[in-house]
């Protein structure tokens, strides 16, 4: 035989489950960072001294050749180190931002 107590006790019980039951917490999202793709090669290579001229008659046709591959491999090379800074400096931000939102989480979590 049940108590006045006992049968209190499980309808209190049934009641709360039966009203916890339906109530579900919203679903957590979990960030993935996908890390950046590597660097192309060919994009941050230096350009090598052209080999195996074929064009050349003159020593001054030499003299301009040189002087106009010397000129764009210069500033090749300067784009080339330009785009590895800005490729660096993206992934730096990409990992503070990541760390920001890291934060952010954790404080509401708190």
């Amino acid at each position: 035989m049940m108590t006045r107590h006992q049968r209190n006790g499980l309808i209190t019980l049934c009641l709360t489950g039966y009203i916890s039951g339906c109530v579900s917490s919203p679903p957590q999202t979990t960030p993935v960072m996908v890390p950046p793709p590597p660097m192309p090669r060919y994009l941050t290579q230096p350009l090598p001294a052209p080999t195996g001229i074929d064009d050349i008659r003159t020593n001054q046709d030499l003299i301009i050749l040189l002087t106009d591959y010397e000129q764009l491999r210069r500033r090749m090379n300067t784009d080339r180190e330009s785009v590895q800074k800005l490729w660096e400096g993206m992934k730096l931000s990409m990992t503070s931002e990541i760390a920001t939102k890291d934060r952010d989480i954790d404080e509401q979590d708190e």
